[in-house]
């Protein structure tokens, strides 16, 4: 039965399912007795409702939308978490969220670090990071601006991939940081310390990067000049305020920038080599893994390629101008550019959002990043907010009906919402103690924070899966790591989260696989998962699944996949095994991959 039930949930996952309504779930799927607030109010008995973004919700779907709005805003929620924010409303939680101080990767890191491996050195692995990232987003408070910031390290790319950056523990939790501090910040002063950050230096190539030497045949290295324009700012084609293509008067896009841009822009990322060193000085032309990768790069003007630099929109900057005002000035270009707002907006949107937003929704966030009501270009909280409140964000209608209001979560996602939801714990008092390295997670689904195969992230934004999607020329980005082995393995990973209760395994799964020995039950890690709750109506049937359908699938779990689950718990005897069922059948369930 868990087989053939298996397959026939899962793999339709690209299909859409129509959503249900529910009038009594909480509570062991009854609502008598319990008061909650409706929206925009303190307190209201639980017949309340309110209209929110022209749709009139009843307490029920006032919920289910709490529970879709932490799933988009955070890492996702607990039970108890839904009916706090619910009864704080949503600008309550914004102000909570905008006040807290952020969570630092680098200090978790030097924590776990200090607690894991007292004595080994100064070097740390790329792995402890990692741990730590767990234990940052599973444990800190400040959820919006964690949400925030890995969105937006899968825009501005850095992947540990290499030798170099595996080591450099230090340096890689210290770039991810610049993400949290800018995360309610402005864009602009993110893409300036993002070009002087030596990790991202060392990854596109512009540390230690010389100006031009014809008689030896060097040249200024391109890479980050171009990424800055084709990944992180503007693309590759103009664009209208609301995200759709300018043509010109044949019809065709306009590029936004051509070869000569980028070798204008190269000459400006010359000259910047090590801010910083663990031996006795700096020097341009010191390897990257003798510098401090904390420190941002300095300017060694003697290796900067001087004179005028023509940049986009005919700007021009005078021969002799200061080589850090220079890039400044460069990354002003482009983030005054008119491409800037909606593609970044666009980019943002479908992180938190959905996949194919429409060129209204667009054009709105944009408006906000051009201008925050205070005349304010590239405010991150503004646009942050503007993402999550916007109508096509909030409202209901059409929930399950409509392919352009979805994307499917990506794993990483799909793994930290079930260890929040879930309420993750170890016995032991050290927070340090809930550690991560991600081997199996990351071996069975090809993703892992940190770890992109390239500077293009895990997927492009634009990919089109084959098939339906494709036909109706909508994108589906994470669908580009959705494949057969990777389908598999995550159904892999919930079955030893469930029914193994094996939750962040410390061993690699490399050396058993390799070896044919079958991957071990015992996880060497003694976390554990919050269920007494679950347990306690475990025997009523459609109460689990209203309490799972609240947490799990924000009340979009359809007929025909509640039914299946609901005759298939009918079977099992212990309260135990039935809510392990029902979270793995509705984990692996197109209802929970694809999130409307």
């Amino acid at each position: 039965m868990r087989i053939s039930i298996l397959f026939v949930l899962f793999f339709g996952c690209c299909f859409p399912l129509w959503s249900q309504y529910f009038d009594q779930y909480a509570g062991n799927g009854q609502p008598n007795g319990i008061t909650v607030s409706s929206s925009g109010a303190i307190s209201s008995q639980h017949q309340a409702s309110n209209t929110l973004a022209e749709f009139q919700f009843s307490r029920e779907e006032e919920l289910h939308d709490v529970s879709r709005f932490l799933s988009q805003a955070s890492f996702g929620g607990s039970y108890d978490e839904i009916f706090r924010v619910r009864r704080i409303g949503y600008e309550g939680w914004f102000q909570e969220q905008f006040n807290l101080p952020p969570t630092l990767l680098s200090d978790r890191t030097a924590s776990m670090q200090g607690q894991l491996h007292a004595g080994s050195g100064e070097i740390v692995v790329i792995e402890t990071v990692i741990q730590a990232w767990w234990n940052m987003i599973l444990q800190s408070r400040d959820q919006l601006r964690q949400r925030m910031a890995f969105s937006l390290s899968e825009i501005i790319v850095v992947g540990a991939t290499s030798d170099q950056l595996f080591y450099a523990g230090k340096g890689i939790s210290n770039f991810y940081d610049l993400f949290i501090k800018h995360a309610f910040g402005n864009y602009r002063d993110l893409l300036y310390d993002v070009s002087l950050h030596p990790v991202m230096g060392f990854y596109l190539s512009h540390y230690n990067n010389p100006k031009a030497d014809p008689v030896n045949n060097i040249f200024p290295d391109e890479n980050y000049a171009r990424e800055i324009m084709q990944l992180f700012s503007i693309g590759i084609h103009e664009l209208n305020m609301d995200g759709s293509l300018k043509l010109d008067s044949l019809g065709r896009p306009i590029p936004t920038y051509d070869n000569d841009d980028i070798k204008e822009f190269a000459k400006i990322f010359t000259g910047l080599g090590p801010g910083g060193t663990s031996g006795n000085f700096a020097f341009f032309g010191l390897d990257f893994t003798q510098a401090n990768a904390t420190v941002p790069m300095k300017m060694y003007p003697e290796y900067h390629q001087g004179g005028q630099k023509e940049l986009l929109n005919g700007f021009q900057i005078a021969g002799g101008t200061d080589p850090l005002e220079e890039i400044g000035m460069a990354v002003d270009n482009v983030f005054n550019h008119p491409n800037c707002p909606p593609f970044v907006s666009k980019l943002l949107i479908q992180r938190l959002i959905t996949s194919n937003p429409s060129p209204a929704y667009i054009e709105r966030v944009a408006q906000v990043f051009v201008n925050n009501g205070k005349g304010e270009r590239g405010d991150l909280q503004a646009v942050t907010k503007a993402i999550l409140m916007d109508p096509e964000a909030r409202s209901c209608e059409d929930r399950g009906e409509s392919l352009n209001m979805a994307r499917m979560r990506e794993p990483i996602m799909r793994y930290a919402h079930f260890l929040r939801a879930f309420e993750v714990f170890n016995p032991a008092t050290s927070f340090a103690m809930l550690q991560n390295p991600g081997f199996r997670f990351e071996y069975f689904t090809e993703q892992m924070v940190l770890k992109a195969p390239s500077v293009f992230n895990f997927f492009s934004p634009n990919y089109r899966p084959t098939g339906v999607m494709s036909d109706l020329e909508l994108n589906g980005p994470e669908f580009q790591i959705h494949n057969s082995r990777t389908s598999i393995g995550y159904i892999n990973e919930v079955d030893y989260w469930t029914f193994k209760e094996s939750l962040m395994p410390l061993y690699n799964p490399i050396y058993y696989i390799q070896s044919g020995i079958p991957l071990p039950d015992d996880d060497y890690n003694s976390v554990e998962l919050e269920l007494d709750d679950l347990l306690r109506i475990a025997s009523n049937r459609d109460g689990l699944l209203d309490r799972l359908d609240l947490i799990l699938t924000h009340g979009t779990l359809s007929k025909p996949t509640r039914q299946t689950i609901f005759e298939a718990l009918g079977g099992i005897e212990e309260d135990l095994d039935r809510v392990h069922m029902a979270i793995y059948l509705i984990m692996i369930s197109p209802d929970y991959v694809i999130l409307h």
